[in-house]
């Protein structure tokens, strides 16, 4: 299918604009902001959360619900429609990106339940540290041999591409899977002490400060995404900067119960309320109305709005301008 781009600018009157901008501030950004709330308070959010997707027909009765109240109700039916399918939209990515966070949280639990120092692997082995070097060295020849045939196989198959980065990456995978499958402790403590001096044999001893230090920098690690994953939720848009005022608030009058929420109100004051209202989204050929006006300009109403009129202007001949009446599918709002 082939996609043409023609650039051009939407104009309408101010009694449009007005209009469009008093609904989209006053109605339709707070519905969406109480949707995001119930979506969060449903007693099957933590398998959708496992899931890192939310099942479909979730929102809609939940706006349902919502239309019948005054601070919401008058709104066109499509920018009902509009709000259901921004929230579903914010979700699908949070959800998405928590589940990617989640798995990134298990990767650095599962590591630094295996790290341990040099000193730690000689004395839970019972073997010399050159023994486990020696058998790291032979899992590694071993490995590395692997890594290169199924990097030619994929070559062969023009599969994938043969950088370091990627070599790097599924040797790392393949030793994680050897550690899963053997039964052998001296084969377990070899492929650790592989994956902490990555993926090589180091001349040196270890410093066990330095060792220390990195612990450490995991530790940290792994408590800052377990905060990310627990503070945060889609809190929607804050036009008025009331939520903002109301944890100033707390924040000035009341002391934190942990360092946990402590940081999470600063995060709410050091993030600078939204301006911009959610735009309002139409996503299909039926919601247009295409005309000319008596200049001979492409003119179109929208679902909804059926007596205010949008204006395009081209910087192309009206050929073009003809084009994103035949070929239009979709236009934001915002």
């Amino acid at each position: 299918m082939s996609v043409i781009t023609v650039q051009c600018r939407v104009v309408a009157s101010e009694a449009t604009r007005h209009h469009l901008w008093q609904i989209m501030v006053q109605k339709n950004t707070p519905l969406i902001n109480e949707l995001l709330k119930q979506v969060g308070k449903q007693a099957e959010f933590e398998q959708w959360l496992n899931k890192g997707k939310l099942p479909s027909g979730i929102v809609r009765p939940l706006c349902n619900s919502l239309i019948a109240e005054e601070c919401f109700s008058g709104q066109p039916k499509r920018f009902y429609k509009s709000a259901i399918e921004v929230t579903e939209y914010i979700y699908k990515s949070w959800l998405a990106r928590q589940k990617k966070q989640q798995r990134r949280l298990d990767g650095k639990i599962r590591w630094l339940s295996i790290l341990k120092s040099d000193e730690e692997l000689v004395e839970s082995s019972g073997r010399s540290l050159e023994n486990i070097k020696e058998k790291a060295l032979e899992i590694l020849v071993q490995s590395t041999t692997q890594a290169v045939e199924q990097q030619k196989q994929n070559r062969k198959n023009k599969k994938g591409s043969s950088t370091k980065k990627k070599s790097s990456k599924k040797l790392l995978t393949t030793l994680f899977e050897a550690y899963e499958q053997t039964e052998d402790d001296l084969e377990r403590y070899a492929i650790v002490y592989l994956l902490k001096n990555n993926c090589e044999i180091p001349e040196k001893e270890e410093d066990p400060e330095k060792f220390a230090q990195k612990l450490h920098k995991k530790e940290i690690e792994i408590e800052r995404l377990r905060e990310l994953l627990t503070s945060r939720m889609p809190h929607g848009r804050d036009l008025t900067g009331e939520e903002w005022l109301k944890a100033l608030s707390i924040a000035a009058n009341t002391v934190p119960e942990n360092e946990e929420e402590a940081r999470l109100w600063q995060n709410r004051l050091l993030k600078k309320p939204s301006s911009i209202p959610f735009p309002i989204q139409f996503t299909s050929n039926e919601d247009f109305i295409w005309s000319k006006n008596d200049k001979g300009r492409i003119c179109f109403k929208l679902s909804g709005l059926n007596e205010h009129i949008f204006e395009i202007f081209c910087d192309s001949p009206e050929g073009d301008a003809s084009r994103i009446a035949d070929n239009s599918i979709g236009f934001n709002a915002s």
